[in-house]
């Protein structure tokens, strides 16, 4: 398990095409002196050409500061408030591979499939990993999406609002078995 500090915020959603306002919060520095293993930032493409060439902008600055003090940036493609339409995971494949020419650390993503994930394992050469998604479903869901992200050979996971939001009871279950399917992997690069 490692502490993933977010280190940005992403607010005023309130269309598919942006209308928000991404800010950073702290800095690199201040998650080193906390202690944390990584910091994380949303990078959200459904906003104007402007915004993105900000965002890009603000993106390298972090990169080249925890590359100076040797913390790994998760970036976190993302296409704001869009349904999972086929359309949407194929944007945000798209916008991984920006966030690896970028210089991310670790990307992020939300679960395309078992194929699609294996795809980009193959393809980007930084570890992937699998956001453990909003609060819904069954928990044997979640579970099964966290196996198949495994099997295609993710580095991982990043579970929040799937543990922490959940019954105790049903979280704890979560938490053991996301463990138990962790402990089953090894990496061979």
């Amino acid at each position: 398990m490692s502490r993933v500090l977010t280190i940005d915020t992403y607010y005023d959603v309130t269309t598919l095409d942006g209308g928000g306002s991404h800010e950073l919060i702290t800095t690199v520095e201040e998650a080193v002196r906390m202690g944390v293993d990584a910091v994380k930032m949303l990078f959200p493409w459904n906003i104007s050409r402007s915004e993105r060439a900000t965002m890009c902008a603000r993106v390298g600055k972090i990169v080249t500061a925890c590359d100076a003090w040797d913390i790994p940036l998760v970036l976190e493609p993302v296409i704001m408030g869009a349904p999972r339409t086929d359309d949407v995971v194929i944007q945000e494949e798209k916008v991984a591979r920006i966030a690896y020419d970028l210089g991310a650390h670790i990307i992020k993503i939300a679960f395309p499939g078992e194929e699609r994930t294996a795809r980009l394992v193959d393809e980007l050469r930084v570890p992937l990993v699998i956001a453990g998604g909003p609060l819904a479903g069954d928990v044997n869901d979640t579970v099964d999406a966290i196996g198949q992200t495994l099997r295609a050979g993710a580095r991982g996971i990043i579970v929040g609002r799937n543990i922490w939001q959940r019954e105790r009871s049903e979280g704890e279950r979560v938490l053991k078995e996301i463990g138990t399917l962790t402990r089953g992997v090894s990496f061979t690069s």
